[in-house]
């Protein structure tokens, strides 16, 4: 939503600083996402009238413009469609530069002399339309800065508004929120309203054929109204708000529907079959021709305006060529109705056809406010089209929409939002944005106005409370319900540990749709597994909650490498869900899962990139580990579905596996369209938290120097290198301080079947030097022990 200051004064009284202002309503749940400036840049642009118009004669597509800024008259060649005398525009002098960075001078275009240049509204950074000139009203003071003259001097806040919040998508609901800010109330403009019935009834008649479709539609007619330019304040606004002016009533239709969020359609009386409007459901296959001129094949769920004959508009959404306004036009009927939202969503999205009115009935629209904005239109057009109303307005309202009334239990709010507000206080906060309150006992009874669509319950008082009191003066406290040592609270702090770490071992966090395909889960497993299926899908691609977070992480990494980025490691921490027989809720897990893939480094002139390999996947585990200070952390060979068999294996904490590490197999790959390896890691993120600690244990430094001896033993290729350092650390006792794997090695003269495994040990005691004796025996022992149970023997 385009929020101009200069226009949002009308309705309320402001003294903030644009910046300000915008971070006030960030704070209300609106958040400003652009500040722009308009008319910056604008030296040396000017208004000037167009006197004549010649054709170019060697270029078919350019003019030879004669325009006066008032002093005097310049030559001018210009390309823009639809120049005609006495239009006045902006003009660039020789010498200007715009806001794009162009900078205009004299020059000569095919052989003819042109003196600046006539600029479209993008290329004075106004909005984006480089359809046409920039038009100025025919009365604005030539020779005049073009910011003076069209009434530019203004900020612009685009404010990010959610899709709950409609009445938002206009001024005066905007100068509502700024005055519930400010402690203030806004105004909109006074109307005197014409009564029901009367003149309009015997000139036009309206038939609702489809009551639920639209449950209210009103309409006034203006007669003898002479289509021209709008005033240069209308223009301005619309400009602001990024639209073009059109012609006196179509502007003011877009202005109302700017100003207090009404969407209205004005039609050529003299082009309504019969005078007549009917307003029913489509014939499967029927077609209409809308204003951007294509013919649109229609659905037996699509609502239209119709005359006597046949379709002229698109209901909520856009009008028909053969009843829009036109030079001719003298009679014009303003339509202004409520129609269902979804019904417009729907017909919107099959037809991809959307506009300024269909965005906001597909959202919701102020039901009591339709004959306000039909009358603040039909008046608008009577002062600036020289028109006059016929006596009387038709309000056919076949079905009323129901007024919410809702009970606000004042101690559950603040329980829920932890704070202490009175009954008074919030009725404060909720009257300040037009809701009425009574009070009902220690409690209030809310009723909620039209304009309001978002909110339906008690919960939705409680966040309105909250934001119009401010969320930065709620404390943070612990829910009232839940105790300290609730698993998200307690996982908190664990899982900051995780992400830092991870981060630094060069990872990025991944965060991914909750929603998946059944057959990319399928992929990590033998057989086709069980999961929570969704209600209402997204789509058939999205339509089962995982149990695993690693197909999220290779669609990832697929998309990465089909743009060419070969190097990709990622991390995901969320939640996985997992059925439970005879339960309706799935067991929900917070699950830890790495993907790594491409090459160690950058390609570099010192030598070629290395791939990534499974110790890399492992070293970046283990660093986890050692800033969670876990211990009594093992591996084991493991065999898994998803991952190369030989090259997994189970992280083990405690004698308990909490996850696994490996190379994918190709099959699980190739589902995901991946053609290089890919290293990745699932593990129990809760049972990491469980084991972590925040403690440091230091242990006492011996003053004895330490003696290392290294061995190097044969064995068979199944006996793993954790079995042989298991046994070399039960033998060492205690002055075995570390024991490590430094070399593997097969091949001549070895045995087939065999390896030779070379492991480091460091003795070292705390009270005396070691002798080569005592070290002797130790080794002796270990040796044996190694020949005992698993057959080893000493490398010659």
């Amino acid at each position: 939503m385009r929020v101009s200051y200069r226009w949002l004064k009308d309705y309320v009284e402001l003294n903030a600083e644009p910046l300000k202002l915008g971070e006030a309503l960030t704070m209300v749940g609106f958040e400003l996402e652009l500040l722009e400036r308009l008319g910056e840049d604008l030296d040396n642009v000017v208004a000037a009238r167009i006197e004549r118009v010649e054709p170019h004669p060697k270029a078919d597509r350019l003019s030879i413009c004669t325009i006066n800024e008032g002093s005097q008259s310049h030559q001018v060649v210009c390309g823009a469609p639809g120049l005609e005398p006495g239009q006045v525009a902006a003009w660039a002098r020789p010498g200007a530069q715009l806001p794009n960075g162009m900078q205009i001078k004299e020059a000569k275009l095919r052989g003819v002399q042109s003196e600046g240049m006539l600029c479209a509204a993008d290329e004075l950074g106004l909005f984006a339309d480089h359809s046409a000139l920039y038009y100025l009203a025919p009365d604005a003071p030539l020779g005049v800065g073009i910011i003076e003259a069209a009434q530019l001097d203004d900020w612009v806040l685009e404010l990010g508004v959610t899709p709950n919040r409609p009445d938002v998508l206009s001024m005066i609901g905007v100068a509502r929120e700024v005055a519930a800010i400010y402690g203030q109330r806004s105004e909109r403009p006074a109307l005197e309203f014409q009564p029901v019935g009367g003149a309009v009834e015997q000139a036009v008649s309206v038939e609702i054929l489809d009551p639920e479709r639209c449950p209210r539609y009103c309409g006034m007619l203006v007669r003898n109204v002479t289509i021209g330019p709008s005033p240069q304040w209308m223009i301005a606004r619309l400009n602001a708000a990024g639209l073009r002016s059109i012609n006196n009533v179509v502007d003011i239709t877009n202005f109302v529907l700017l100003e207090c969020g009404q969407p209205l359609h004005a039609f050529d009386l003299a082009q309504l079959g019969d005078s007549r409007i009917v307003v029913r459901r489509a014939a499967d296959g029927e077609k209409i021709v809308t204003l951007d001129e294509v013919e649109r094949t229609l659905s037996d769920d699509d609502l239209l305006i119709c005359d006597g004959s046949g379709p002229v508009a698109l209901a909520g959404i856009m009008g028909g060529q053969g009843s829009m306004i036109n030079d001719q036009t003298t009679d014009v009927f303003i339509e202004s109705a409520y129609f269902e939202p979804t019904g417009i969503r729907r017909t919107s999205h099959r037809l991809g056809l959307s506009s300024d009115s269909s965005f906001r009935f597909e959202r919701g629209i102020d039901y009591d406010s339709v004959p306000w904005g039909l009358h603040r239109a039909a008046t608008l057009v009577a002062e600036f089209a020289g028109g006059t109303i016929v006596e009387g307005y038709i309000d056919n309202r076949p079905r009323d929409i129901e007024r919410k009334a809702i009970e606000l239990r004042v101690g559950r709010a603040n329980q829920v939002l932890g704070i202490e507000l009175s009954a008074a206080q919030m009725a404060g906060l909720l009257e300040s944005v037009e809701l009425t309150t009574e009070p009902v006992g220690e409690n209030l009874l809310v009723k909620v106005p039209a304009f309001r669509v978002d909110i339906f319950g008690e919960a939705d008082l409680h966040e309105e409370v909250a934001r119009l009191y401010g969320y930065d003066k709620i404390p943070e406290t612990l829910h009232a319900g839940s105790p300290g040592a609730s698993l998200g609270f307690a996982l908190r702090k664990p899982f900051v540990r995780f992400r830092q770490a991870l981060a630094g071992c060069g990872f990025t966090e991944a965060v991914t749709i909750s929603f998946i395909a059944p057959r990319l889960l399928d992929t990590m497993r033998a057989e086709p597994g069980q999961y929570v299926r969704l209600g209402n899908p997204l789509s058939e691609d999205l339509c089962v909650l995982r149990d695993t977070l690693l197909p999220s992480l290779l669609i990832c990494v697929a998309r990465n490498n089909a743009r060419g980025i070969d190097d990709c490691s990622l991390f995901e921490l969320r939640r996985v869900f997992k059925p439970v027989e005879g339960e309706q809720l799935p067991d929900e897990h917070y699950e830890l899962a790495l993907v790594l893939g491409g090459n160690r480094s950058a390609p570099h002139w010192s030598g070629k990139p290395e791939p990534v390999d499974l110790f890399d996947l492992k070293g970046a585990v283990e660093e986890l580990l050692a800033v969670l200070k876990i211990e009594n952390v093992g591996w084991r060979p493991a065999e898994r579905h998803a991952f190369l068999p030989g090259v997994c294996a189970e992280l083990i904490i405690d004698d308990r596996p909490v996850g696994v590490v490996g190379k994918l197999a190709r099959r699980v790959l190739s589902e995901f369209k991946l053609e290089r390896d890919v290293f990745a890691a699932q593990i129990d993120a809760e049972a990491l938290a469980a084991a972590s600690r925040t403690s440091f244990i230091f242990h006492r430094v011996s003053r004895h120097p330490a003696i290392q001896r290294d061995l190097a033993v044969v064995v068979d290729e199944k006996v793993a290198a954790a079995r042989l350092l298991e046994l070399v650390r039960g033998v060492g006792s205690d002055l075995l301080i570390h024991s490590e794997v430094f070399d593997l090695y097969r091949g001549a003269p070895l045995e087939s079947g065999k390896k030779s495994i070379a492991i480091s040990c460091t003795y070292q005691a705390m009270d005396r030097t070691l002798t080569d004796e005592q070290i002797d025996r130790i080794h002796a022992a270990i040796v044996e022990e190694l020949a005992i149970k698993v057959g080893a023997h000493l490398r010659q």
